[in-house]
């Protein structure tokens, strides 16, 4: 039986890295138990800033494409035990949509979150962000799937319970698409018994990280990390949160920090609903909605209350646990060989 699996994920400026990250820490999984992986993505930005984050990011095992035509070539091309889609719901993929049922009957195809969700053609489904809305056979579902890189998990342990507010950490996802990130940093640094710990992504837009940086030289409380590998250094310095609705809201939720999220998309609002409903965030709406006053009223009563402060880290902190990604290659690994 083969052992090569392909995975298809993209990422944008629209869409962040939410996606291709995971394919890459599968991908690296996968490779630990004697898989070949292939990571395909379909590359519309020729931006330095998309550029930079490939040639800093992706190794052999990367292809880019610029038509599903190409991706149909090398599933034709290579004995492929499965095809793993961890695409965007919102994005445009008619093209490789109407090649789906041929697919199929090349190798078994496995989806993450609601991609096509309606469709039959899946062998496996993963969806880690709880209950859907209608049954579904053939899913992984729930918080316990959510795929986390293993070097953020590792320093989880020399986090300390939250104590007093002094960190936040302000972190937008891998691109900021609405740029809301210096607008954030300018009405909340006149507070200056807090730091405000900014994120600056590999997909973030020259024009945001000027108007950023314009913030951070006027404000001596405003600090800029431009695209570290991973956050556990500044997860484990930070007590509270302002995210967007990506990937960095499971890893403020497992160190405990009560998060603040503004999703970049309808689809992040949606899944970050799930973190308010257990207690450990509250969700703002969306980033494009965003009001600066109005956020800085939320802002200011979210700091207020410690002690609520205090239940909601214990709650983030035990909602999750760091064995997600195995567990989502294990299941594929002896869904594919019965």
């Amino acid at each position: 039986m083969s052992k090569l699996i392909y995975f298809r994920a993209d990422f944008s400026n629209d869409y962040g890295m939410g996606n291709i990250n995971r394919s890459i820490i599968l991908s690296n999984i996968f490779s630990k138990k004697g898989y070949t992986t292939k990571i395909i993505s379909l590359i519309k930005e020729n931006s330095k800033e998309t550029f930079n984050f490939i040639d800093n990011n992706l190794n052999k095992n990367f292809i880019k494409i610029n038509h599903e035509t190409e991706l149909m070539s090398y599933l034709k091309k290579d004995d492929v035990n499965c095809l793993i889609l961890d695409l965007n719901e919102k994005g445009e993929y008619q093209e490789l949509i109407s090649y789906i049922p041929e697919i199929t009957m090349m190798c078994k195809i496995i989806c993450f979150d609601k991609f096509l969700y309606d469709s039959s053609h899946f062998f496996l489904r993963v969806f880690p962000f709880g209950d859907l809305k209608k049954s579904c056979t053939n899913i992984l579902r729930g918080l316990k799937y959510h795929v986390f890189n293993q070097n953020v998990v590792a320093k989880k342990k020399l986090k300390k319970p939250l104590a007093k507010i002094k960190n936040v950490l302000v972190s937008m996802g891998g691109a900021d698409p609405n740029m809301v990130t210096p607008e954030i940093l300018k009405i909340l640094s006149s507070n200056r018994e807090l730091t405000f710990h900014c994120v600056i992504g590999p997909l973030f837009t020259k024009d945001n990280v000027i108007n950023i940086k314009k913030v951070i030289d006027e404000n001596s409380n405003c600090i800029a990390w431009h695209h570290p590998k991973n956050l556990s250094g500044l997860l484990l310095i930070c007590d509270i949160a302002i995210t967007s609705g990506g990937q960095t809201k499971f890893e403020t939720s497992l160190y405990g920090l009560p998060t603040i999220i503004l999703a970049n998309n309808e689809q992040e609002e949606e899944l970050s609903r799930v973190f308010e409903e257990y207690g450990s965030s509250y969700v703002y709406g969306i980033s494009k909605n965003f009001i600066s006053a109005n956020f800085k009223n939320i802002f200011e009563n979210f700091i207020k209350d410690k002690n609520k402060l205090i239940e909601m880290s214990k709650i983030g902190s035990n909602i999750l646990d760091s064995k997600g990604g195995f567990r989502v290659v294990n299941a594929i690994i002896d869904k594919i060989n019965n």
